[in-house]
């Protein structure tokens, strides 16, 4: 029983802590050597983890690394769904049609589906 836990589980460690305990609490789990599982909102704790884990409508992806690499990855995929947003938009006022499917662009970048397709003579199953 004096063992030290080989899990941690934190919800929320820093919540309630002055500057001097968010300190101590960093200072503390550095030398915790046992896996670590932490729910917070606090930025500067995040940045000290191996791992970020999101949990988003019913799933979870994992990135390797702190909260900077988190927000990178995630920042980057909402300007690149905000990019083909505009494309299909594009596409869709030029065509008047919508794609079948939301990977199509990823098609058309590859070379599968041609770019005529897209631009008026659409693929089999574009529709109005």
């Amino acid at each position: 029983m004096l063992d030290p836990p080989g899990v941690l589980l934190l919800d929320e460690p820093t919540n309630n802590l002055d500057a001097g305990g968010r300190a101590d609490l960093y200072a503390a789990l550095v030398d915790f050597p046992g896996v670590l599982l932490v729910v917070s909102h606090d930025r500067t704790l995040l940045e000290r983890v191996d791992a970020i884990v999101e949990l988003r409508d019913g799933a979870t992806r994992v990135f390797g690394g702190a909260w900077s690499v988190y927000d990178q990855t995630v920042a980057a995929e909402q300007e690149t769904a905000a990019a083909r947003a505009v494309v299909i938009g594009v596409l869709r006022r030029v065509t008047g049609l919508r794609p079948p499917d939301p990977n199509f662009l990823d098609e058309m970048v590859h070379g599968r589906t041609p770019l005529r397709h897209a631009l008026g003579r659409p693929a089999s199953g574009w529709s109005a």
